[in-house]
């Protein structure tokens, strides 16, 4: 392989509650190319499929080249201390709620290095975290049940701040626009 592979776009969609203690995730190829692949996946507990959505991913071919690794690549758990054990999840990522202005949410993430790739780039999965945190902490009594992330643009600095902005709202649903910035980048909008 010439790259790394990163997302370039992710869909979710929440089909019921999640009730269980583990959940697996499988992943299904629907299309390959030579420098992006999309995939179906689906997670599921306790026999029953909870959620699904399909993820595009691509080649990132860095300039500084790829990390070398011994071959064959076994990746192994990294092990937590024992206050990231007992830590929540979204605290483990480090979400702070900055507050609410009106409609909108605002949070920022103080980007370490456990949540980046070797080449100090945001993993992909840090943002959307990021948003289910704090539109959840803002709303307890809600969940995200359908969310559409696109990728524009990697997060290298140290820190990432997250809006919401409310664009509907029903009694039973509410619609955001979210975006994550780099913001030691003159806030470059990174995802949408």
């Amino acid at each position: 392989p010439d790259g790394w592979v990163v997302t370039t776009n992710l869909r979710y969609r929440r089909l019921c509650g999640f009730t269980g203690e583990r959940a697996t995730t499988a992943a299904n190829v629907l299309r390959r190319g030579r420098r992006a692949v999309v995939t179906k996946i689906a997670f599921e507990a306790d026999g029953q499929i909870f959620g699904d959505g399909v993820l595009t991913s691509a080649v990132l071919s860095p300039e500084s080249g790829l990390p070398t690794w011994d071959r064959p690549i076994a990746m192994e758990p990294t092990p937590l201390s024992p206050e990231e054990s007992s830590q929540h999840f979204l605290e483990w990522i480090g979400l702070e709620a900055v507050g609410a202005s009106g409609p909108m949410l605002e949070g920022r993430v103080h980007l370490e290095q456990k949540h980046r790739n070797p080449w100090g780039i945001a993993h992909g999965g840090v943002g959307p975290a990021a948003v289910v945190g704090l539109i959840e902490a803002a709303n307890a009594d809600m969940t995200i049940v359908d969310a559409a992330l696109h990728y524009l643009a990697p997060v290298r600095s140290e820190h990432m701040t997250v809006t919401a902005i409310v664009l509907n709202a029903t009694a039973a649903t509410t619609l955001y626009e979210v975006n994550i910035l780099d913001a030691d980048a003159g806030n470059r909008r990174c995802i949408t």
